[in-house]
């Protein structure tokens, strides 16, 4: 939904699913989004739900009905340009480092592993407190681009999602999604854009498991303002467009799904998906193994990149890619 709204305003939107309540029973508008920046003249904003409140709000897509309001607050103290809006990274904390995600280590390890087995090499494995931002960052911008060295990649970590354009000049003003870093080097800014991200070199596909990083209104923000990382050489870039849940086994299941099986190795043979595919099953089949305490929690993949690879497996590429950067989303839990 989009309104127009007050430059430098902050809003809050409210939401019911049945009016005839607000007359008849005395029940009243109830929050899903509070302190919402503006984005200008013009506000975006997508109704995902929200798991994290009690109880969690679902997708709109299972109620009858939604109907909205929106509240303006007052004036956002934060200033309207100037210096990258730290202050609205949703969610996150920017002057302290993420908390370390104790399944990471081995969804890692258990990716680099299985993706030997499938024949391929791996060039390196770094915990999260060893690995800089300006590891990641592209060459362009000073980074050291880490993953321009190997065809495919696997990054796992915190994501958040902005809700006032970036007014750094390579973000060109969009709406970003960030990381945060868990090293304590990066302290002072310990998150990067996904814009700032180094996919070019060698890298054909890209896996990225942190929650929104290809969320709308950013991705499609990004996208039409020229920063999204997709570069001509990488194929496809993996993610989620939604919070997202990491388990141990989702990296082995994505190189599993990628590299095929043969007979021997034991449970049947095992044809190789095309990396999209591989990557969106791979989160059915991890997440159908969730406990109760994440019944109804919505989680969407989305693969994005040109759409000349949309069918690519690891073995058949279609090189060099071609036409348009699109996407889709997969709902993989719910």
């Amino acid at each position: 939904m989009h309104w127009q709204s007050q430059p430098n305003a902050i809003y809050q939107v409210q939401y019911v699913s049945d009016l005839s309540g607000l007359v008849d029973n005395g029940v009243g508008w109830q929050t899903l989004v509070n302190n919402y920046p503006s984005q200008g003249t013009n506000t975006l904003w997508l109704d995902t739900g929200d798991c994290l409140q009690t109880p969690p709000v679902n997708h709109p897509k299972f109620d009858e009905a939604r109907f909205y309001q929106v509240v303006c607050l007052g004036t956002n103290p934060a200033m309207p340009f100037g210096p990258p809006p730290q202050q609205q990274i949703q969610g996150g904390v920017t002057n302290q480092p993420s908390v370390f995600i104790p399944q990471a280590p081995a969804c890692a390890t258990r990716f680099g592993a299985r993706m030997q087995q499938g024949g391929w090499k791996e060039g390196f494995n770094y915990p999260g407190a060893q690995v800089t931002l300006n590891n990641l960052r592209s060459a362009a911008l000073g980074g050291n681009e880490i993953f321009g060295n190997v065809t495919v990649g696997f990054f796992i970590g915190h994501g958040f999602f902005g809700t006032q354009p970036d007014y750094n000049s390579f973000a060109n003003q969009s709406l970003e999604t960030y990381i945060t870093s868990d090293n304590p080097n990066d302290g002072r800014t310990p998150w990067l854009r996904l814009s700032e991200f180094g996919f070019g070199g060698s890298l054909r596909y890209m896996g990225l498991l942190a929650c929104w990083m290809l969320t709308d209104p950013n991705f499609g923000s990004m996208n039409n303002a020229g920063v999204l990382p997709i570069p001509s050489s990488l194929h496809l870039l993996c993610g989620c467009s939604s919070l997202a849940v990491l388990t141990e086994d989702l990296g082995e299941l994505w190189a599993n799904n990628m590299c095929g099986k043969p007979g021997f190795l034991g449970g049947g043979v095992l044809i190789p998906e095309t990396v999209a595919q591989a990557w969106t099953r791979a989160g059915r089949q991890s997440y159908s193994h969730l406990g109760p305490e994440f019944s109804g929690m919505q989680i969407y993949f989305r693969v994005a990149g040109w759409s000349s690879a949309m069918n690519d497996t690891l073995a058949n590429a279609n090189d060099p890619t071609s036409g348009n950067i699109t996407y889709f989303d997969t709902l993989v839990h719910f």
